[in-house]
C-alpha cells in the first residue's frame, strides 16, 4: 500500500484526512456514477469499521486505509471512461510502483524492528508474559501509549488496561492515581525505554513515573525488559510492593499471597496503637516523627499527613485520641481517610481531644488509616520540623 496514498509518512492524520475530504467533495459535485457508488461503498465500510467491527482493536487508522484505496479505483474507471484505457494503465503503473516501493522498504525494516509494526517483537514478547503472569493475579495493566490495545487484543481482553501515562504528560501527579496503585500487588506498569518516542507526549510522563519510583524509599521495584529484533530493550513491565500497598489490596479483598518479606509485618498488625505501651513501629508509614516522653505520657507527633496500618476484623468505631497545639490557636479540623477515602473532618480546639468515629475497616478488618490536620507550625529555636497535632492512641473498637 503505498505511503503517499494511505498517509503513513506522516507525523499525523490531518493530511490524508484534507485530502480525502477534497476527492470527496469533488467526487459529489462532479464525479461520475461510478465514482460516487464507489465513494458510498467507501463510506458504508468506514461505517462499519468504526460501528460494527470493535474497532479498540486495531489501529484507528485502519478504518481510513479502505476508503483512498476505493477513491484510486475510481479515478481509473473515470480515466478510463474519459481518456482512454492509456491513461488508466499509466495511473495503474505508478499505484502498483509505489506499492512494490512501499512493501520493499517495510520488509527491510522487519529485520531491524522484528515485525510487522513498531516494536512487535517486543509488544508481542510483552503481551505474552502478561497473559502468562499477570491476567490472573492483575487488577489493572497501567500502560504507556499505544501499549493497551496490543495487550488486550493479544490476551483475547483477559486483563484490563488503562493508559495512565497520557493522564500523567499533562496531570500534576496528584491528580492521577498513579500515587495510590503504586506499591499495590495487583497493580503491573508497561512502559517504554526512555529513548523511545512515544506518536505523543514528549516523555514528561515517563520521567515522572521514574521520578516517583526513585523518590519512594519503600519501593522495591521488579523490572522485565522486552526487546526488539536486534537486542535493544524497548518495553518494560514494572511491578513493586509496598505495606501499604498490601494493606490496601487486602482491604479491597484481594486473595493474593503476600511475599515472605511483608508476611511478617502484616501478620503484626493489630486493632490499634498506643504510644503509652510498645511502640509499634511495623504499624507506622510515613509522617510519624520520634516518640516522645516514654512512660504513660508518651506521644508521637505527625506532620501535614501521616499513615499507619491496622487490622480489626469486628471493629465498628475508630477512636483517637491526642492533642491539639496551643500554636493552633483558632483551632484547626483533622481529615480521617481509611483506605484513601476520606470518612469524617473533626473539628479540634487546643488541647487534648478523644473522638470516636462509627467506622469500619475493608474486607478482613484490614485499613490504611490517614491523618491530615489542616495547619502545621515550625517550633523555632532550631527546630525546623512542621508539626501538626499529638497523637497517643489511635484504635479500632468493637
Amino acid at each position: 500500500m503505498p505511503r503517499f496514498i494511505l498517509g503513513e509518512s506522516f507525523p499525523s492524520l490531518w493530511l490524508p484526512l484534507v485530502l480525502f475530504t477534497a476527492g470527496a467533495v469533488w467526487t459529489v459535485a462532479r464525479g461520475p456514477a461510478s465514482l460516487r457508488a464507489l465513494l458510498g461503498l467507501g463510506a458504508g465500510m468506514l461505517f462499519i469499521a468504526s460501528v460494527l467491527a470493535n474497532t479498540d482493536k486495531i489501529h484507528h487508522l485502519f478504518s481510513l486505509y479502505p476508503i483512498p484505496h476505493l477513491m484510486a479505483g475510481g479515478f481509473l474507471v473515470w480515466l478510463a471512461d474519459r481518456y482512454g484505457r492509456r491513461a488508466s494503465l499509466v495511473l495503474l503503473g505508478l499505484v502498483l510502483a509505489a506499492n512494490a516501493a512501499t512493501l520493499t522498504s517495510y520488509y527491510v525494516k522487519l529485520g531491524q524492528v522484528g515485525g510487522y509494526a513498531q516494536w512487535t517483537d517486543a509488544l508481542y514478547s510483552l503481551s505474552e508474559s502478561v497473559g502468562t503472569h499477570y491476567c490472573d493475579r492483575a487488577t489493572l495493566i497501567a500502560v504507556d501509549w499505544g501499549i493497551d490495545l496490543p495487550v488486550a487484543f493479544l490476551t483475547h481482553d483477559r486483563c484490563p488496561t488503562f493508559e495512565l501515562f497520557p493522564l500523567l504528560e499533562t496531570r500534576p501527579i496528584e491528580e492521577t492515581p498513579l500515587r495510590d496503585w503504586l506499591g499495590r500487588p495487583d497493580v503491573v506498569f508497561g512502559v517504554y525505554e526512555d529513548w523511545v518516542m512515544p506518536t505523543y507526549g514528549v516523555g514528561k510522563a515517563r520521567g515522572k513515573f521514574r521520578d516517583e519510583i526513585r523518590d519512594r524509599a519503600d519501593l522495591n521495584p521488579h523490572v522485565e525488559q522486552f526487546f526488539q529484533g536486534d537486542g535493544t530493550p524497548v518495553l518494560s513491565l514494572v511491578t513493586a510492593e509496598t505495606l501499604d500497598g498490601w494493606v490496601r489490596y487486602l482491604a479491597d479483598g484481594g486473595r493474593l499471597i503476600p511475599s515472605a518479606g511483608l508476611r511478617p509485618r502484616l501478620s503484626q498488625l493489630g486493632p490499634g496503637i498506643d504510644f503509652a505501651g510498645a511502640p509499634a513501629e511495623s504499624a507506622l508509614g510515613p509522617g510519624w516523627f520520634p516518640r516522645e516522653a516514654p512512660g504513660p505520657f508518651a506521644f508521637r507527633w505527625i506532620g501535614a499527613s501521616a499513615d499507619l496500618y491496622l487490622r480489626a476484623p469486628e471493629a465498628t468505631r475508630l477512636r483517637i485520641s491526642g492533642e491539639a497545639p496551643a500554636q493552633t490557636r483558632e483551632g484547626q479540623t483533622l481529615e480521617v481517610l481509611i483506605n484513601r477515602r476520606s470518612v469524617a473532618i473533626l473539628e479540634l480546639r487546643p488541647g487534648p481531644f478523644d473522638q470516636t468515629l462509627a467506622i469500619s475497616p475493608g474486607a478482613d478488618g484490614f485499613a490504611e488509616v490517614r491523618l491530615r490536620p489542616s495547619r502545621t507550625f515550625v517550633p523555632g529555636d532550631g527546630d525546623r520540623r512542621q508539626l501538626g497535632l499529638i497523637m497517643r492512641r489511635i484504635a479500632f473498637e468493637r
